[in-house]
């Protein structure tokens, strides 16, 4: 990963998850909450999104699985125990 791409990819997550998430201890964070954070699609988003080829679900999908591999990361050094990025959400 360059360092543009990790810039990048920290941004988004500071752009997508709120700070009442973004703050909050990583092992309290429960997935009904995450998907509540991420189904919020912000107007600007949206507009600046249309008719670029990338659609909000497309940037929400994105988010999810950058926020699956950092649970799992917090899984593998102990800091939780679950990834409520991982649940089923398609339901």
């Amino acid at each position: 990963m360059t360092s543009k791409h990790a810039a990048q990819w920290i941004s988004s997550l500071e752009n997508h998850v709120p700070p009442e998430l973004w703050n909050k201890p990583i092992a309290e964070v429960t997935a009904p909450e995450l998907l509540a954070a991420l189904v919020k699609t912000k107007p600007h988003e949206r507009a600046r999104n249309i008719g670029k080829g990338e659609h909000v679900h497309e940037t929400v999908t994105r988010i999810r699985q950058r926020l699956e591999a950092v649970f799992e990361d917090s899984i593998f050094h102990g800091h939780c125990t679950v990834n409520p990025a991982a649940a089923n959400w398609k339901r």
